[in-house]
């Protein structure tokens, strides 16, 4: 018998339910640990809970794609931005055959020099998503412009990122793993994420 703490809230469909544990399973409550004390959330966490997000992100499914392309944008010689790199490419290395509503997953690192050589690499190249490394602070104005220019949605490596151009960022609220969604720069770079997961969230902006 299911103790009421673990049995599935009736207003959450399954799917729903499995962003839910994907965040909260990244404390590491589902294995009895104490949640996370860092202020940023790991990259091993970050990303099963970007995955389960975007296959709710409704402008991605419509027409349905061959591939989910993922812009990766760093700094060359930035230390922090270097570490998120990796982090994250780690971190989907140690994820099998990477997919997104049984669509595959692509990852193409982008190098930043400047807002119009931003453009250039992202013209044609496919990406749907632009994922935003730390050390972008004094940019993020910059490279929000060209994402709205190419209808991208941005996710964040900072989780001071959202609420400053960034759509989306995973931050910790009270040691816990939780999305935060700037409903603004959603709807500035065209996309549209299912209302119900928003629920789930922390808006920052209306």
């Amino acid at each position: 018998m299911h103790s009421p703490s673990r049995e599935r809230p009736a207003c959450l469909r399954p799917g729903l339910w499995a962003l839910l544990i994907a965040m909260v399973a990244a404390t590491g409550w589902a294995q009895g640990q104490a949640p996370l004390c860092a202020p940023t959330v790991p990259a091993n966490d970050q990303i099963p809970i970007y995955l389960k997000l975007l296959s709710y992100d409704r402008t991605l499914w419509t027409p349905s794609p061959t591939h989910v392309r993922i812009a990766l944008l760093h700094r060359r010689g930035d230390e922090p931005s270097r570490a998120n790199l990796d982090a994250i490419r780690d971190a989907l290395a140690g994820t099998a055959a990477p997919a997104v509503n049984g669509v595959a997953l692509e990852t193409v690192p982008l190098a930043w020099t400047d807002a119009d050589g931003l453009s250039r690499e992202l013209a044609g190249n496919g990406c749907a998503v632009l994922y935003i490394t730390a050390g972008f602070d004094a940019e993020l104005p910059a490279i929000a412009a060209v994402a709205r220019d190419h209808r991208l949605l941005t996710l964040a490596g900072d989780e001071g990122y959202v609420g400053r151009g960034v759509a989306v960022g995973v931050e910790q609220d009270g040691g816990w793993p939780r999305l935060t969604v700037d409903l603004r720069a959603l709807a500035a770079a065209g996309h549209q994420i299912d209302a119900r997961v928003l629920r789930l969230c922390r808006v920052v902006a209306r």
